[in-house]
């Protein structure tokens, strides 16, 4: 099981590089442009948006996380 400072890293460096991801190209379908990339994007910017928008390490590392156990297929609990 990963420690929750190499999971959260994991969460963080996701959530940006899935932001850079969705808001490389806006594609383009019959002449239409389709924003719902964009749209994605923002949506997982403002789910991170305070941890995102930390200024500093120290400000980052002040945040509250809460770890929910996983109770999928394969868990303990299955």
């Amino acid at each position: 099981m990963e420690t929750s400072s190499k999971s959260l890293r994991n969460t963080y460096d996701w959530a940006q590089s899935r932001i850079r991801e969705l808001t490389k190209e806006v594609k383009v379908k019959n002449n239409h442009f389709d924003f719902r990339c964009v749209e994605d994007a923002t949506a997982i910017c403002q789910e991170f948006d305070e941890w995102l928008g930390a200024k500093s390490r120290k400000e980052m590392n002040e945040i509250d996380v809460i770890f929910l156990e996983y109770i999928g297929e394969g868990s303990e609990y299955d």
